[in-house]
């Protein structure tokens, strides 16, 4: 049982550097495409869900489920490459980055702990379902190796949540206690980044966090 376990940790651990590379590579590929820092991190935020949604998604739909991984290890291989080739250009990334945050220390500092602790609860592991849940309604329970793609015929609906199984496969695959969580952190993270894009077009930096910090509060 802890040899099981120790894999799944690696697992998730293989998992979660894939979408680093895919986020990397997106961001140095955006940022030279001419997009600010704020727009190329905002894109970038929001690569890794579109590209493992769109290569699930074709793996359900034409059968070949099993390759997907390799698909996946492939391409996290491809961003590897990438990242280590453009390594200087993401040095520069992140030393204006960490100027900014000099710069406004208050914000950036209070907003920063914040997406750190949403990481850590997003890709903590499930808790058990709660006494009397249905097994026969969408939830987040649903998305484990063994009922994914099994369940969608049997439901009383005519389109099925498909994205929510196929994003949360990534992780409930191979890591059946795992949240699928880390992609709307990742749509979360991509708003701030846009929230400042493009307040900061139109206002000084410090009227743009305060906005970015405003639309990010809310419920």
């Amino acid at each position: 049982m802890m040899a099981g376990g120790l894999m799944d940790a690696l697992t998730a651990l293989a998992a979660i550097a894939e979408i680093i590379l895919f986020a990397l590579a997106g961001l140095v590929l955006f940022r030279r495409w001419g997009c600010t820092l704020a727009e190329a991190a905002a894109l970038a935020a929001l690569l890794p869900a579109m590209l493992v949604s769109f290569l699930l998604q074709v793996g359900f739909l034409a059968g070949v489920l099993d390759w997907i991984p390799w698909v996946l290890a492939a391409a996290g291989l491809v961003g590897l490459v990438w990242t280590l080739r453009e390594r200087r250009v993401i040095g520069r990334l992140v030393r204006q980055a960490v100027r900014f945050g000099r710069e406004h220390p208050l914000a950036v500092g209070g907003l920063f702990l914040a997406l750190v602790l949403m990481l850590f609860a997003s890709v903590a592991p499930l808790p058990a379902p709660p006494a009397g849940w249905d097994p026969g309604a969408w939830s987040v329970w649903d998305v484990s190796p063994s009922s994914a793609p099994e369940v969608a015929p049997q439901r009383d609906m005519a389109l099925p949540p498909l994205n929510a199984l196929v994003l949360g496969r990534t992780f409930a695959g191979p890591l059946s206690g795992f949240t699928p969580g880390l992609f709307p952190w990742l749509a979360y993270l991509s708003i701030c980044f846009a929230t400042y894009a493009l307040s900061r077009r139109y206002a000084w930096p410090p009227t743009a966090i305060t906005v970015t910090l405003l639309v990010v509060s809310m419920p």
